[in-house]
């Protein structure tokens, strides 16, 4: 059964009479506040009670974050505790991407971070992973996240990159953080790619990314590096081969040994980008099978 809660039934959950867009500062402090109190909103359905319930547990850290928060980022709290009250998970699971929010609201509200992207969404999928994986999503740079403001600025687009993120961190939750970390844009290109495609079918894409030979390069020499992309790199994507390493592979360059490591770091850098630009392509491309 779908636990899911309606708009209509998640604004008396928080005490809204009216949608968040519509809600002033002090009517939003107000809602929140009588979380506190017992009296219970009538005609909420057992998940919204339930929802209800976390929240009054968890109102004065809910307060705190009110105001530790920027004036423009305040609005925030109100979706950010929107899409955890519309997510199907228990009371005890609630609880905890109640608080993973908060902590994203506190370090992420706030200059030079937006106040309008749509970002409550994806965060949510990172807030699910366990443990470290999630405290290695709260602590990426800044350029990560702001890269995620960008992808989300519209609310359509920020749709799809969430739910390519619900796959990915599903099915290669170590790949994602991994790329969000050091490569957001192109992590969120192919988010937003496989977004558009039905879960079993970004399941199966998924899993052809990870075991194609241009995922399976750890530890790989130049010379194996070199003839797997040969082989394997498709028409559309970029050779992410240096053209100096080309020449040095081919023979018909002399590189010094310091030359060499520094066009191997670089390889790995690009190896790295090409994998996602990879996936990207076989979530656009790749015929369904």
């Amino acid at each position: 059964m779908n636990r899911n809660l309606t708009l209509k039934e998640i604004h008396p959950v928080l005490g809204f009479a009216a949608r968040p867009a519509g809600l002033t500062l002090g009517e939003l402090r107000a809602a929140i506040r009588r979380l506190q109190s017992d009296r219970e909103e009538p005609g909420l359905t057992e998940r919204a009670r339930e929802v209800r319930a976390v929240f009054r547990t968890e109102a004065a850290a809910i307060l705190r974050t009110l105001r530790l928060t920027e004036q423009p980022y305040r609005m925030r709290l109100a979706y950010a505790l929107r899409v955890v009250a519309d997510e199907d998970v228990d009371r005890t699971t609630t609880g905890l991407l109640t608080r993973r929010m908060l902590l994203l609201i506190r370090r992420l509200a706030r200059r030079p971070f937006a106040g309008d992207s749509v970002v409550e969404g994806p965060w949510l999928t990172f807030c699910q992973l366990e443990g470290k994986l999630w405290h290695r999503f709260l602590n990426a740079g800044p350029a990560a996240f702001l890269a995620l403001d960008r992808a989300c600025e519209r609310a359509a687009d920020a749709r799809l990159v969430e739910q390519g993120l619900r796959y990915l961190n599903r099915e290669a939750p170590e790949a994602c953080v991994t790329a969000f970390q050091s490569f957001p844009v192109e992590l969120l290109r192919a988010a937003r790619a496989l977004g558009r495609l039905p879960a079993e079918r970004s399941a199966r894409i998924i899993q052809a990314w990870l075991n194609h030979p241009l995922s399976r390069l750890e530890g790989a020499s130049l010379e194996a590096v070199a003839r797997t992309v040969a082989a394997n790199l498709p028409e559309r994507i970029n050779n992410p081969i240096p053209n100096k390493l080309k020449a040095y592979l081919a023979g018909t360059q002399t590189l010094k040994p310091g030359q060499v490591e520094r066009m191997q770091r670089i390889l790995q850098v690009k190896l790295h980008k090409t994998r996602l630009d990879l996936l990207k392509h076989l979530a656009k491309h790749r015929p369904d099978r």
